[in-house]
């Protein structure tokens, strides 16, 4: 479970609530030696990459501070999650604020985004997004925690710290993250952390899990005409549904579809269900904060493009030369 509290503001302290993995299967049973468990930090080759392992008997975590401070991979009971792209395997190329890299993983972003004005985030893999992190262990043993903290961006004003615990007889995890204002006047942001879950088929990774699904409750007064909000793709999207009591279910395909729930209930679920494991993301919601369009709650489903061109022409495909990866994006948006 990754329970994600954002209070999300200039200087603001953004919670993290515990991550939970859950396992409908029977792999996953508590293990005999969890009496004398304990938690420990240490230095790992991981896809080529200088990374930072935190572990105890039922979950690694696997951080690469170089690449923006990244969570890179999440084991459970033997079961990665997340996303890691092999095109950047090992790699760490210079920040820029013309390229975006997608190294995968899990990460902080901010919004609102955009080249309009002063007040939106251009975005791609500048400071903020593929600066070095500073990587420190602050405990071990009975309560690991880490803390990652990254350079000052000249852009936006804002410093990340992201800290991570993790208890040594629990699989849940907790992220807090501060977001310091370094700029010397007053700003005014929200921030999101984004975890890409690969949703590619385990029997072969150039198709796509057809059983991998994502699910949140959405809002009895929402804002959006359907209980969500489709930011892009198609606006008639078979993958998407509200089911009874409000449960929002997005099944994955390979189509390019961002949409946005306004939800209060705190939790986000994304299901293998293939291999039957899950995790479960919790935040807190702040009635007396607006968020960045509404929107809470956000999932991204990468794939193929629809797109309507100027003069009326549509075209269908990647923007790549290379197919598009396989992963879907749940994103938890700050105040």
């Amino acid at each position: 479970m990754k329970t994600i509290m954002f209070l999300r503001r200039l200087a603001a302290v953004l919670t993290f609530y515990p991550t939970t993995f859950v396992h409908f299967g029977v792999g996953a049973q508590q293990k005999p030696e969890v009496a004398a468990a304990a938690c420990q930090v240490e230095e790992i080759k991981y896809m080529g990459w200088q990374a930072q392992q935190v572990s105890n008997p039922w979950v690694k975590l696997i951080f690469v501070p170089q690449n923006g401070g990244r969570l890179m991979q999440v084991i459970f009971d033997g079961h990665p999650y997340l996303f890691v792209n092999p095109r950047y395997a090992g790699k760490h190329l210079p920040p820029s604020n013309s390229e975006w890299f997608n190294y995968g993983g899990d990460k902080l972003w901010v919004l609102p985004e955009g080249s309009e004005d002063e007040q939106h985030w251009a975005g791609n893999s500048d400071l903020l997004d593929d600066g070095l992190f500073e990587f420190q262990t602050l405990s071990q043993g009975q309560r690991c925690e880490i803390s990652m903290t990254g350079p000052v961006d000249p852009q936006t004003g804002l410093q990340f710290t992201r800290m991570v615990s993790l208890e040594a007889d629990s699989p849940r995890i907790t992220f807090h993250a501060v977001i310091k204002n370094a700029s010397g006047h007053p700003i005014e942001w929200s921030v999101q952390s984004v975890s890409q879950y690969n949703t590619a088929d385990a029997r072969d990774s150039t198709r796509h899990n057809q059983n991998f699904w994502a699910f949140s409750r959405t809002n009895s007064s929402s804002g959006y005409l359907n209980q969500y909000h489709v930011k892009f793709g198609p606006a008639e999207n078979a993958a998407a549904e509200v089911r009874e009591h409000g449960l929002f279910a997005l099944h994955y395909v390979p189509l390019a579809a961002e949409l946005w729930l306004d939800s209060k209930d705190g939790w986000l679920a994304a299901v293998d269900g293939d291999s039957r494991y899950a995790m479960v993301e919790r935040f807190r919601y702040d009635e007396t904060r607006p968020y960045p369009g509404k929107a809470s709650v956000i999932f991204w489903t990468n794939g193929s493009e629809l797109r309507q061109h100027p003069d009326g022409t549509a075209s269908f495909g990647s923007p790549d030369k290379e197919p598009p990866a396989l992963y879907m994006e749940a994103e938890l948006n700050s105040p």
